[in-house]
């Protein structure tokens, strides 16, 4: 599937299917796209029944019976109706009850509009796969990448392959998942042009499927990042609590579960000792297995 087939898929497919649950519009490839002419009541019923009985080719069939959609499909070959079809039933199947996640409405990266993340609704354990937290892939040449992309408006979900030295376009349910410096997942692929997430630690029920997207995706070294591990490294180290020199504690859960402990307790000691005259503080010594790692 050409890159600007795959844009013009996941566009119509989210204004489809995700964008009348949420009830605002997500992330688009075509900055100008309008939402389809569909009523949204019956494509979000449409959806709402998928998810009570799991029939998906019910819910495609309705779907494309749609005004719309069945003016869309008309001039459309046989293939290129295959693929409409396999990648909107990429996102049915987000509202899959053996999905084990969902896509929900955040406003953390934006005090202005809402936009999305991904989260579990069940316990992943470490080096299983989301299957269905999936996304295709479209290599793309030059010239496409000048039609195609505005940067800073809908180059969200753009690779860089170092081994086939092109990028590529990669969208799908996976598209929505967020950046972070500590991530929760990675991208592995599935095939010639599609990849789902692998987990790289144990997640329960409500924690946020995060990736790496790269070294200088926000800015060089990553400086401009908001994720939710830069800004907790920056509060620690505005309140001295984050020491760097040239190595550091590589960060786990239990760790930063150790900090925010130790940091209570620490309070709570701070305003004991200030309501009492002349106590004497009893030090508590906890040891942690330290294991030094390259600071990166």
């Amino acid at each position: 599937m050409q890159a600007s087939q795959l844009a013009e898929y996941d566009d119509i497919a989210i204004s489809l299917v995700i964008d009348p649950l949420l009830g605002f519009k997500t992330h688009k490839m075509n900055p100008k796209f309008r939402w389809v002419t569909c009523n949204k009541e019956d494509l979000r019923y449409i959806v709402e029944k998928y998810i009570a009985n799991g029939d998906l080719d019910e819910a495609y069939d309705a779907i494309s019976s749609t005004k719309w959609a069945n003016h869309y499909l008309m001039n459309k070959t046989p293939l290129q109706k295959q693929h409409f079809r396999d990648h909107l039933c990429r996102y049915l199947r987000v509202f899959s009850s053996k999905s084990g996640f969902h896509i929900l409405p955040v406003r953390r990266y934006s005090a202005e509009k809402l936009e999305a993340k991904v989260c579990v609704t069940t316990e992943w354990p470490k080096s299983s796969k989301i299957h269905d937290l999936c996304g295709c892939i479209a290599e793309m040449t030059e010239e496409e990448e000048k039609r195609l992309l505005r940067p800073g408006e809908n180059d969200f979900s753009i690779m860089f392959s170092t081994r086939k030295k092109c990028s590529q376009l990669w969208l799908g349910p996976a598209a929505y998942i967020n950046h972070d410096c500590r991530p929760s997942c990675k991208f592995v692929s599935t095939g010639r042009d599609t990849a789902c997430v692998k987990v790289l630690r144990d997640l329960k029920a409500g924690d946020e499927v995060t990736c790496y997207y790269g070294d200088n995706f926000f800015g060089d070294n990553n400086k401009d990042c908001k994720c939710e591990t830069c800004e907790r490294r920056r509060k620690e180290k505005a309140n001295g609590s984050l020491k760097r020199i040239n190595y550091s504690l590589r960060e786990t859960d239990n760790r930063l579960k150790f900090r925010r402990l130790h940091s209570e307790d620490s309070s709570v000691s701070s305003s004991q000792c200030s309501d009492s005259s002349g106590c004497a503080c009893e030090k508590l010594t906890i040891k942690v297995p330290i294991e030094i790692t390259k600071n990166v």
